[in-house]
């Protein structure tokens, strides 16, 4: 009897080493801010565009579902929610997509006010990318860089 158990044991053992090698290893799409820019705005809240590239290293392409990301500009959380339309990156290429985000419009003042001599602000962003499709359906990400400052520009 204890031989049998061990037996059972070893086979499920194998059955799941097998079952792992046959879900595709994915590398974490890179996610950055390539542009900010202000939009309108009224007394309650002011209107960002974010443009935001995705590559992706892997060999084959992603069907993305949506992204829930947190967004901070400056040091300061302006935005969290995800997105609403799907799109698809191709195998080792990148993607492009806009995301426009209403942040407070006190907190925008006190953002842009803080870094009005600022050519750039730094920015962290993180997540998860939601696939459409595959074993592994979710990729978590963390992505820190700069961009332009929009107050800049105006």
């Amino acid at each position: 009897m204890q031989s049998l158990r061990v037996l059972l044991v070893g086979a499920v053992l194998m059955s799941l080493a097998a079952c792992s090698a046959l879900v595709p290893k994915l590398e974490t799409p890179a996610l950055r801010v390539t542009n900010v820019a202000l939009l309108s705005g009224d007394s309650k809240a002011q209107q960002l565009r974010l443009t935001i590239q995705v590559d992706n290293p892997n060999a084959r392409q992603l069907a993305v579902r949506s992204i829930d990301y947190r967004l901070a500009l400056g040091g300061q959380e302006v935005a969290q929610g995800a997105t609403t339309a799907a799109f698809t990156v191709p195998a080792l290429g990148q993607s492009n997509f806009d995301l426009d985000v209403n942040i407070d419009v006190l907190r925008a003042l006190t953002l842009f006010a803080g870094n009005m001599k600022a050519d750039t602000l730094p920015y962290r962003v993180t997540g998860t990318v939601r696939l459409a499709e595959g074993a592994l359906r979710t990729l978590p990400f963390a992505a820190d860089g700069t961009v332009a400052n929009p107050a800049r520009r105006r």
